[in-house]
């Protein structure tokens, strides 16, 4: 262990909780930071689809055949076409 002598100035009931404490903070302040700047996460909350979906019901509802194919990237790596005979 690099660090083995600091366990001799503070004792590792203390700081290990502190160090794990910390590393939650600074955790927990950089997801709130990154989800307060994203522009998709509030409609996401709401229930909204990622890409504009009421803009998508309403043309469906129009009858509008002209809606453009959406590419969608799953998590895992994939990706799905979602076309709108796909969504009638």
């Amino acid at each position: 262990m690099n660090n083995s002598k600091m366990w001799l100035v503070v004792n590792p009931t203390v700081g290990i909780p502190l160090f794990l404490g910390a590393v939650a903070v600074g955790s927990f302040a950089v997801h709130l930071a990154v989800l307060s700047k994203v522009t998709w996460f509030n409609d996401w909350l709401s229930g909204q689809g990622m890409n504009g979906g009421a803009a998508v019901t309403s043309m469906l509802n129009e009858g509008d055949a002209t809606i453009p194919a959406q590419v969608y990237f799953v998590p895992d790596g994939t990706s799905a076409v979602l076309s709108a005979a796909t969504w009638l």
